[in-house]
């Protein structure tokens, strides 16, 4: 804006004498650049010197300084009117931006011209309370209080407190004051400062575009890790289900007072992984009640310690299982018994029992027989003498390693029998022949131990557990008998009986019924059947044999209830060989009353007889198939138990009168 000043003609009079002496020009008005000020509370008010442009304003004018006054006004009016003029230190009075304007005139003429500039307020970034850095001392000196920081994890926060984006300031890190205040020595490696405990780091935050700044500070903890003393190393057998696959079960809290080495357990916590990144990030966590049992291969364990302010160190247990020997008695072809002659009591046959341990010399053994005897130190055992009550033992292993660790294992049991093969009784051929009217059988009659179980078979054919063999033909016959015990594999030899002949009868048996019923207290001689020269049997065994069984009964022998007598001829001086079996029942008498009710058991008997009856039992008398007595005894009870242990082998008969009537049986004494 340009003014011409004619206030007074004297004013004119002088422009026109002083023009004819100098040259002047109209002021020129420069662009001038605002004033600006960085506001501490950001109220939008502030003090600015206006003198800053008037160098701006002067080196603009083609004439010299001294040809030109400035002045500076609030509003157009007053600089257009020469009034209000303000002072060089100004408070504006518009917030944050105000128009100033500013007279300049040329003295020489008079021209004057008006101008203006802006007087701009900035904000000042906020420099507000930000909280300390607080980290672990996690270098290779936990202790000593000092550490690599990131300074910049604060970046964030400071500029959260800014009133604009982010992307309006730039943030940096100072060890002084004085530094922060002035910009100059930033901490360069902001995100790796080696910082101590207790350390002030200030930050000076700028504008972009103003250049105001702010300056604050915060503190840096550094606490200091706990001390994990490691690795620790752990060494065990395999004591876990399978002993020889290398996984044991630890206790992994076993080590937590040596990892601490001194530390409080009260104010530290001690955390175990499988892996060192699962330690780190705190996952998958070896629980305390696992970490009590763990189970494992051999393997390095992750342990983590952490105290009361979050720090933690790491260290190892290095753990490695080492298999324990695992054995298991076996025998060839899976035997379980030793072979023993009956009649010397001399081992026929050894068994030899096996640890199962692959590779023996890096072990050691001890063999024990029912528990409590040592009977060998190798790593097989042979069980070779017999025992004369023939009673089972019982064996078992006990291996260790020949390691430091000296890994043990003892084997389940082992039961061992005694067995031996079938023996035929003396003065006997071990069998008998029974021919029923041509119809043949053969029964073995071996002994053995009492222990003992066999097989018998006949012609090679199947072997079966009864001793007898039904419907054998005519002709030469061989009888095997095995011994079963010890398994599979049995582990006697077979008792061979060869030359069984059975002969076509050159003599038929008699003929009649074979069932009969007699009144009681009938003999053998009421039986009828027809023949010559009748012999009668209490069995139809080969009458070689010499037992009371193969011996001719008399014919006024007593008949039993029940029980069935065997019949040959003679013709010519030759017996039949075979038999008729003639059955025979017996009706009650006038003396009977009635048939005693008696249970009785077992029948054949070996030792002792026992009867039950629902009547008082009164006499007991025994009687050989001869008729002899062997034995009488008085009773006064229904349950009685007869000891006939010494009583020979054979066929009896058994008469017990109680006091409603009589029973009379036949029992066969083995």
């Amino acid at each position: 804006m340009r003014v011409k000043l004619t206030l007074v003609v004297a004013f004119f009079i002088f422009q026109f004498s002083f023009a004819h002496t100098k040259t002047f020009t109209v002021p020129i008005l420069p662009n001038i650049p605002p004033l600006t000020y960085c506001d501490s509370n950001n109220d939008g008010f502030g003090v600015f010197d206006l003198t800053a442009v008037t160098p701006i304003i002067l080196a603009a004018q083609s004439g010299a300084s001294s040809d030109y006054t400035i002045s500076y006004h609030e509003t157009m009016a007053d600089a257009a009117s020469v009034s209000n003029p303000i002072t060089a230190l100004y408070n504006n009075i518009n917030p944050f931006t105000q128009t100033i304007y500013y007279l300049i005139v040329q003295i020489g003429n008079g021209d004057a011209a008006i101008g203006s500039f802006q007087l701009v307020v900035n904000t000042t970034p906020i420099a507000g309370s930000v909280s300390s850095i607080a980290v672990c001392d996690a270098d290779a000196n936990p202790l000593n209080g000092s550490t690599s920081i990131d300074l910049t994890q604060q970046t964030a926060a400071i500029l959260a407190l800014q009133p604009l984006p982010a992307s309006n300031y730039v943030v940096s890190y100072y060890t002084t004051i004085v530094s922060a205040e002035n910009g100059t020595s930033p901490i360069f490696s902001d995100t790796n400062y080696i910082g101590s405990n207790g350390d002030t780091i200030w930050y000076r935050v700028e504008n972009n575009v103003s250049s105001c700044f702010n300056v604050g500070s915060f503190q840096l903890v550094v606490n200091s890790a706990p001390f994990a003393t490691g690795p620790q190393f752990f060494a065990d057998c395999d004591n876990y289900s399978n002993p020889d696959d290398g996984v044991g079960i630890i206790d992994l809290t076993q080590f937590a007072a040596s990892i601490l080495n001194g530390q409080n357990p009260a104010t530290h916590q001690i955390k175990y992984f499988a892996t060192q990144a699962d330690a780190i990030s705190g996952t998958n966590q070896i629980l305390l009640s696992s970490a009590q049992s763990y189970q494992t291969p051999s393997t390095t364990i992750w342990v983590k310690v952490i105290n009361n302010s979050g720090c933690y160190s790491l260290t190892t247990i290095s753990i490695n299982i080492t298999a324990s020997p695992n054995p298991i008695i076996n025998t060839i072809d899976n035997r379980s018994a030793i072979c023993v002659d009956f009649i010397t009591h001399n081992v026929i046959d050894t068994l030899i029992l096996n640890s199962g341990i692959v590779n023996p010399s890096a072990y050691t053994f001890i063999w024990v027989e029912n528990g409590t005897i040592t009977v060998g130190t190798d790593p097989t055992y042979t069980v070779n003498t017999a025992l004369a009550n023939g009673a089972t033992r019982v064996y078992s292993v006990t291996v260790t390693s020949n390691n430091a660790l000296g890994c043990q294992m003892t084997s389940s049991s082992y039961s061992v029998i005694q067995s031996g093969p079938a023996v035929i009784p003396p003065g006997t051929n071990g069998y008998t022949i029974t021919n029923l009217s041509g119809v043949q059988s053969i029964t073995v009659n071996i002994i053995g131990y009492s222990y003992g179980e066999y097989e018998y078979s006949l012609d090679s054919g199947p072997r079966q557990t009864s001793n007898v063999f039904e419907n054998v033909s005519l002709g030469s016959h061989t009888i095997n008998v095995w011994d079963t015990e010890g398994g599979l594999f049995y582990s006697c030899d077979p008792l061979v009986i060869s030359g069984v002949e059975i002969a076509t009868s050159e003599i038929p048996a008699p003929t009649g019924l074979i069932s009969q019923t007699f009144p009681a207290g009938s003999t053998l001689a009421n039986i009828v059947v027809n023949g010559t020269d009748i012999q009668w049997y209490a069995s139809a065994n080969n009458k070689n044999q010499l037992s009371t069984f193969s011996m001719p009964l008399p014919l006024n022998t007593l008949l039993v209830d029940g029980t069935t007598y065997y019949a040959t001829q003679t013709v010519g001086g030759i017996e039949s060989t075979a038999y008729l079996p003639v059955m025979v029942h017996l009706t009650l008498g006038v003396g009977d009353n009635e048939v005693l009710p008696v249970q009785y058991a077992p029948n054949p008997v070996k030792n002792s007889l026992t009867l039950q009856s629902t009547v008082v039992l009164k006499t007991v008398s025994i009687y050989t198939m001869l008729g002899q007595k062997v034995f009488e005894q008085n009773y006064n009870n229904t349950n009685i138990s007869i000891d006939l242990s010494r009583l020979t082998t054979g066929n009896y008969i058994f008469k017990a009168q109680g006091e409603t009537g009589q029973k009379t049986i036949r029992i066969i004494k083995e």
